[in-house]
């Protein structure tokens, strides 16, 4: 006779894996540059066997031959292998691309989004590491059209499991004309790392910390100034437009002095 205990503690594994399996891969990055003005937004990353695809699987570009496995490792991610797709995409004027089996590229306008999702009990790293699709997996990723007066380091960064944070642009953030009202702040300056911002090159750390922070508060935009002053809301007063780009307004996807690096929080 199985006992009571014996049929609760199956009935939490059958929960915990059901609830695993229901967990898409993540990606590193929630989105890349591709050149000056255009950028690839993460769409997932989906099994990809024969014609059950995303995207056609014809026509196709072969870009294995020039993956540098080295480069990828160091970056923790594949951003020059999706740049190179992207550029095809937007050669060929597609709104969509995917990348399998880490160097194959495939681009259309019409993806099929009922494919299946790789999941965490699939083996992701194997699968969607390093931001493009392993055998029989595709990535796929949306092309946007952004022109920022300041080049960001990246196009955004994941804030948990369901958001993630799109750079808008930096402005000019001032007492007497905020972008968002002066009391709507958290202060993160005295806890920055800055060998790990000078190591990274960016201050992803801090937008993550000042994106919760929003998610927290219910805003639909926040923004950093002065490195890790944390300003949040719904609507960023931002009719006099982004600054002229210098080095001394936005660095390190974050505003320096009087400069606000802003971000729109975005579901997955």
């Amino acid at each position: 006779m199985v006992s009571a205990a014996a049929v609760l503690v199956s009935a939490i594994l059958v929960v915990a894996n059901s609830d695993k399996s229901d967990k898409v891969c993540p990606s590193k990055y929630p989105g890349y540059l591709i050149s000056d003005g255009t950028e690839a937004i993460f769409q997932g990353c989906y099994h990809s066997a024969g014609s059950k695809s995303v995207l056609p699987k014809t026509p196709m570009v072969n870009f294995r031959q020039e993956i540098d496995w080295d480069l990828w490792t160091s970056h923790g991610s594949a951003r020059a292998m999706v740049k190179k797709c992207g550029m095809v995409a937007l050669a060929r004027g597609a709104a969509y691309f995917g990348v399998e089996f880490y160097g194959e590229c495939y681009y259309g306008d019409d993806p099929n989004f009922a494919q299946r999702k790789v999941t965490l009990d699939d083996d992701c790293e194997t699968l969607c590491g390093l931001d493009v699709g392993g055998p029989s997996a595709m990535v796929v990723y949306k092309i946007e059209h952004w022109a920022p007066q300041c080049p960001t380091v990246n196009v955004g960064y994941n804030l948990d499991s369901t958001h993630w944070a799109w750079n808008r642009g930096c402005y000019s953030h001032t007492s007497s004309e905020p972008v968002f009202p002066m009391d709507s702040m958290a202060n993160f300056r005295y806890n920055i790392d800055w060998y790990e911002l000078a190591d990274s090159g960016h201050a992803g750390s801090i937008v993550k910390r000042c994106g919760q922070v929003a998610l927290k508060k219910g805003a639909t935009f926040f923004g950093i100034e002065l490195f890790g002053n944390c300003f949040y809301g719904s609507s960023p007063a931002i009719d006099g437009g982004e600054l002229a780009c210098k080095l001394d307004k936005c660095f390190w996807d974050v505003g320096k002095s009087k400069a606000l690096m802003l971000y729109k929080v975005v579901d997955i």
